[in-house]
This record gives C-alpha cells, sequence and structure tokens, in this order.
C-alpha cells in the first residue's frame, strides 16, 4: 500500500516538474514539499548539488551497520530484514532452477 501511494506522488511530481525527470534529489524535494508541507522545507536548488544524494546516505547507513557493526537497528527491524533478504534468495534460486531447467 504504501508503494503503491509513493508511486503516485512519484507519478505526479515528474509529470508536474520535468527537472525532477533529472534529479533525485529534486523529485524528493518536491515530494516533500508537495505532500509533507508540516516539514516547511526552505531549499535553494541552486545549492541541492552540494547535497549528497539521500541513497549516498542510505549506503553509508548500511556499510556502517554491515560491515561495522555500528549502530545496529532494532532486533526487529533486523529479523524483518533477514526475513526479506531469505525471500528473494529463495526467489533468485527458484528462478535460476528454472532458468536452468530451460536450457
Amino acid at each position: 500500500m504504501m508503494l503503491d501511494k509513493a508511486k503516485e506522488m512519484v507519478r505526479e511530481t515528474l509529470k508536474r516538474y520535468p527537472e525532477a525527470r533529472r534529479s533525485d534529489k529534486f523529485l524528493i524535494i518536491k515530494i516533500l514539499q508537495n505532500y509533507y508541507p508540516f516539514l516547511e522545507l526552505k531549499l535553494n536548488f541552486a545549492e541541492l548539488n552540494k547535497v549528497p544524494s539521500f541513497e549516498t546516505f542510505r549506503r553509508a547507513r548500511q556499510l556502517l551497520q554491515n560491515e561495522g557493526c555500528e549502530y545496529l537497528p532494532p532486533k526487529k527491524v533486523m529479523d524483518a530484514r533477514a526475513m526479506k533478504e531469505a525471500k528473494w534468495a529463495a526467489k533468485l534460486k527458484q528462478e535460476s532452477l528454472n532458468i536452468s531447467s530451460n536450457i
């Protein structure tokens, strides 16, 4: 459900702001400004390129947590991530078997 809502936000933002088609940062900022006005974001878009992408921050967090075991999330979050990873691994294994059997 959350993904459907996010897709609709992205669709409308891409439609309304062509610049968002070139820049994830611009896209995210516009979504936050338009759908979450209570955040009161005041940004100078000319300065936006000085800010690392949100994905860069996500990757840095992931590296700290996975490689350095620093600042780990709560056990509940770790368990949910492990379950999601196991589901993906099973799916990939099944797809691999399906491809192998079709060769």
